[in-house]
């Protein structure tokens, strides 16, 4: 072989080797990204699956791990709202729920469930409000708004909010309760005898009742009392003290006595307490 045949020769095989060079770099490089894409899809699978496995440390570390490459995606964080709300930790749920936009009534009273426990009434309820824009018969919603409101000192919009629950039938005594409460706390006694009445007629084993029966006896009692029926107001105020032995449902029972003309009965009761 001539030494210009040779030339072309060594000159063929230098450029196959650059081109066998750059296609092993680009096969790596695509491999690399490849892999890189898998890991980041495993890890929100994981994310995914550890949730709803109720694994959710798990969950926020693998969603933590994709969003950090990932800083503006949504679904990550929406993921991480829900699995730090459902610990319990409210300040990082909030955070991650305040950057997303929410679709599923769920989340909705997820957020508003912890901003309620952060004692954030504000907040909490322009979530509620949210809500019964797009879901107005929402049970939870107005129970919820109602009682804010109440503790705003905005009592009136609280009325309203519960005379709407009146109507949905699994929030009747919900509804009645939010009135009765509101309506002994302005010492409006026959109204509050009315709602609360309305209480225990429709729940007579008191289990439907939502938050302390006890409460319920002792105000229903007490507003009787007032109104100088000692008589209703002994049976109620024993139903509480049968339910708690609370110092207030025999302070009550021996009113009710004293009113009823037994003062050893009362003195006995109030020996009780």
């Amino acid at each position: 072989m001539s030494s210009m045949a040779a030339w072309h020769v060594l000159r063929l095989l230098s450029h196959r080797s650059v081109l066998y060079t750059l296609c092993l770099i680009s096969i790596v490089a695509l491999v690399s990204w490849f892999a890189v894409q898998w890991l980041h899809v495993t890890a929100m699978s994981e994310a995914h699956r550890s949730f709803e496995q109720g694994n959710y440390p798990t969950a926020i570390q693998f969603a933590e791990r994709y969003l950090s490459e990932h800083p503006s995606d949504q679904g990550a964080m929406l993921l991480l709202a829900r699995s730090y709300g459902q610990m319990g930790r409210w300040a990082e749920a909030e955070a991650y729920f305040g950057q997303v936009p929410l679709r599923k009534l769920d989340d909705f009273h997820l957020r508003a469930r912890g901003l309620v426990a952060r004692r954030l009434w504000a907040e909490a309820a322009m979530v509620y409000e949210q809500i019964l824009q797009t879901w107005p018969m929402d049970g939870r919603a107005l129970e919820q708004l109602s009682r804010i409101r109440i503790q705003q000192e905005r009592d009136e919009e609280a009325r309203v909010l519960a005379r709407r629950l009146i109507g949905i039938p699994s929030y009747e005594v919900a509804g009645h309760l939010i009135l009765g409460t509101i309506e002994y706390h302005h010492n409006s006694y026959p109204r509050a005898v009315e709602s609360l009445e309305e209480v225990v007629r429709r729940s007579p084993d008191l289990k439907s009742i939502p938050g302390d029966a006890t409460t319920v006896l002792e105000m229903l009692a007490e507003s009787l009392l007032v109104l100088g029926r000692a008589g209703e107001a002994e049976v109620y105020a024993l139903r509480a003290r049968d339910l708690s032995q609370s110092a207030e449902s025999c302070w009550l029972l021996g009113m009710a006595r004293q009113h009823q003309g037994d003062p050893d009965g009362a003195r006995q009761y109030w020996e009780e307490t």
